[in-house]
């Protein structure tokens, strides 16, 4: 592996350990009772997360195929490929949840 591949994936790593939130988002729905919240709160969290996955499902099979063609050319420009192609995979599946659950009533409390 080349001295810039490394560079490359340290400085990939190091963006993704900074961006990680370290505490988990508390979510509330003021049409619930306390009592109700937290059956609900599964509910509509499992739904939300299958809907995350299928809509991101498209940019991760995207992202399979551009990660395999970029390790062809470069061993660690294709793992620095796929570190990105995670890491935006990731976000949008984080979107797609987190509008999923506003679109129910839920609101993000921190």
């Amino acid at each position: 592996m080349s001295r810039s591949s490394s560079f490359a994936i340290i400085v990939i790593a190091s963006l993704m350990l900074s961006g990680c939130e370290t505490t988990p988002t508390v979510w509330d729905n003021p049409k619930y009772s306390n009592a109700e919240k937290k059956s609900v709160m599964a509910k509509d969290s499992f739904d939300c997360n299958n809907y995350a996955y299928q809509s991101t499902r498209d940019l991760a099979e995207s992202q399979a195929q551009l990660a395999g063609s970029a390790g062809s050319v470069s061993a660690g420009g294709g793992a620095a490929q796929a570190m990105l192609g995670m890491m935006q995979i990731d976000n949008a599946r984080a979107a797609a949840f987190n509008s999923c659950l506003r679109a129910r009533g839920w609101t993000p409390v921190k």
